[in-house]
């Protein structure tokens, strides 16, 4: 597992998601490029799209916009990047991490903007971030089964807290979420 460059200075970027036009003259920019276009025009600008998840679709500049559509430029801009550094292929899976807590809409628009961006259902594995956490944690620790590991996931103006119980083969069960 290597991380793609998603910008030339790391392989971070902004979700930020900004929307121009309708219909067939829509342009959807994402990253830095979408935050700089709305410091001049803030109504077609979606900061944090993540944030509205649970939606199926989010207002700018007055007109409905697919929220599949939204986050599933923001996939497709980091898949054309990954592309470019592995000589055109795709990716053979892509693994999403999302909140515990997420309802079962909020996780299936997530897989819908994975696939917009192109990426076949069967190719797309999920995890809960916590879950996720606890497999690497104790990929380098030594964790047996029936032991408990707390995970603290600090993220852009949240607080996720999970504890999480090792059971045989590696995997871990959710045991308290919040």
């Amino acid at each position: 597992v290597e991380a793609v460059a998603l910008s030339h200075r790391s392989n971070l970027m902004p979700s930020a998601v900004f929307v121009d036009g309708d219909g067939d003259a829509r342009t959807i920019l994402t990253g830095d490029t979408a935050l700089s276009r709305g410091r001049r025009d803030p109504s077609n600008l979606l900061p944090s799209p993540k944030r509205y998840i649970d939606h199926d679709d989010v207002q700018l500049a007055g007109r409905a916009v697919s929220l599949v559509e939204v986050v599933g430029s923001v996939f497709t801009g980091i898949l054309e990047r990954a592309r470019a550094q592995h000589a055109g292929q795709d990716p053979e899976s892509v693994t999403l991490t999302h909140p515990e807590g997420w309802s079962v809409h909020s996780v299936d628009q997530l897989v819908a903007a994975v696939e917009h961006a192109g990426v076949p259902r069967d190719h797309i594995r999920l995890i809960s971030e916590p879950r996720a956490a606890a497999i690497h944690y104790a990929a380098q620790q030594t964790v047996t089964p029936g032991e408990h590991v707390a995970v603290f996931d600090f993220g852009g103006g949240t607080l996720d807290i999970a504890v999480l119980e090792a059971e045989e083969g590696g995997n871990f069960r959710v045991v308290a979420a919040k």
